[in-house]
């Protein structure tokens, strides 16, 4: 379509030219004392053509001529920069290629290049950040190498660059301020890395200080978060760990299953911690109502409050009230757990327990606990009544059966209390829950004088 066009404009102008030229019979006179020249005026017109095209060439070989110098630094500025291009290009991928000398020799040779240039007053205007991200590099490859002395120089080299960049754009108004938010993203990271190698260097110490130097904003971004996670671990601070991970939790950082787990183990940790009653309430409430509510939570927080006594040599059991004052709320979670299915059928799924042995063994750990405190705080009516509850609405579980039996044991009942046993002993599995029974068989055999049966009891206890 170009080229019609042309052809037509073309042919406009050759019609043009010959209706003008042909009849054209006028003349140009020049005078130039004592000299006169008469021309033709369409050789006058072809003069003028032409000698403004030949003034119009000169022109322009001329400021050719004049912009050689200018061009040749721009063509200079452009070779350098892909030339620290291609530097920071090798060095990245030496280093991702797990070639870490020629990554490290890489970035220094991108360093040398870009400081002689700016030394020579030729930096281009991402100078400094070419160099702090080459230090960066070198840094990363110095600590695979494990060189830590050569890792913390490029590091603080790579920030005392950027400190530079952000001092100078503080100072001048022509920078703006997207090199300013530049360099402070530049600065950040080299932040972060430095606290991940003090953390893989297992220094947690100086991974908490390099963690505790992020700006607000930094600390609260994703792989902030998840570093502190294992830098508060790796220095054994489950409480920290523990609200880092409810933050992280906001974030969708970790799928519903891994973050239940998570939670569940840190807050073990915590009130396993404590060294005494007063720490293991203070631990207990800094946990949310829903981690207070997980029956390991519970069982963890009545386990230790009563290893804490035994410690102390409380044996009123004054803690045990408030061990069971934490159990009621899990307790239906455990039973529910021991029912048919016909019995859960109508519960959520978020109500019932983490699998069958899972459950299984959360319900001994609740079993153990209550036998422990019963022997200090004898149940009262309303334990005594959740326990007949449940094990009337499950009769064949031996788990219950035992509880209830030992409950009984505790409240005199002797011989509802030998019946319970007996019958927990033909299904269950725990060979210390077996030694358990056994032993408080031939302890009511002894309370009744059946000295045949008691010797029995604890030969079966015995023998497991």
């Amino acid at each position: 379509m170009r080229s019609l066009v042309w052809l037509l404009f073309l042919f406009a102008l050759a019609v043009g030219a010959a209706l003008f030229l042909a009849d054209n019979t006028g003349l140009v006179t020049v005078f130039w004392p004592p000299h006169r020249l008469d021309v033709s005026a369409n050789f006058a017109a072809l003069a003028l053509l032409v000698a403004f095209l030949v003034l119009h060439a000169l022109l322009r070989g001329l400021a050719i001529l004049m912009g050689m110098p200018a061009q040749a630094r721009r063509w200079r500025r452009r070779h350098q920069e892909r030339a620290q291009q291609q530097g920071l290009l090798d060095a990245m991928a030496h280093w991702t290629a797990g070639r870490y000398l020629r990554g490290r020799k890489a970035a220094e040779t991108v360093i040398e290049q870009t400081q002689s240039l700016m030394r020579n007053e030729q930096a281009l205007p991402q100078s400094i950040r070419i160099v702090a991200l080459a230090h960066l590099l070198a840094a990363e490859c110095a600590h695979a190498l494990q060189d830590r002395v050569r890792r913390d120089e490029h590091a603080q080299a790579a920030l005392d660059a950027v400190a530079g960049e952000l001092a100078g754009a503080g100072d001048s108004v022509s920078r703006g301020a997207v090199r300013m938010r530049d360099a402070q993203e530049v600065r950040e990271g080299v932040q972060l890395r430095m606290a991940r190698w003090a953390y893989e260097d297992r220094d947690a110490q100086a991974a908490l200080r390099r963690m505790d130097e992020l700006p607000q904003g930094v600390a609260r971004r994703l792989a902030a978060l998840r570093l502190r996670l294992r830098v508060t671990r790796l220095a054994g601070k489950p409480l920290a760990a523990l609200e880092t991970v409810r933050l992280l939790s906001k974030h969708r950082a970790f799928s519903d299953a891994a973050t239940q787990v998570i939670v569940r183990g840190l807050v073990t940790e915590v009130l396993r911690d404590a060294h005494d009653q007063a720490q293991l309430l203070q631990a207990w409430e800094a946990l949310e109502p829903t981690e207070r509510a997980l029956p390991e939570a519970a069982l963890q927080a009545g386990e230790r409050m009563l290893a804490l006594s035994d410690k102390s040599g409380d044996k009123i059991g004054n803690d045990f009230a408030q061990v069971l004052r934490w159990l009621e709320p899990v307790w239906e979670q455990l039973v529910r757990a021991a029912l048919p299915v016909s019995a859960t059928a109508s519960m959520s799924a978020a109500s019932v327990v983490h699998g069958a042995a899972s459950a299984s063994a959360l319900r001994l750990r609740l079993v153990l606990l209550l036998e422990r405190g019963f022997e200090r705080l004898p149940p009262d009516a309303a334990w005594l009544g959740r326990i007949e509850t449940a094990q009337m609405a499950s009769p064949g579980d031996p788990l219950l059966q035992y509880l209830a039996g030992v409950t009984c044991m505790h409240l005199r009942l002797w011989g509802k209390a030998q019946q319970l046993l007996k019958q927990s002993l033909t299904q269950l599995k725990d060979e210390g829950l077996r030694r358990r029974a056994w032993s408080s068989l031939a302890r009511l055999a002894e309370q009744r004088e059946d000295t045949q049966a008691a010797l029995e009891a604890w030969r079966r206890a015995a023998l497991g």
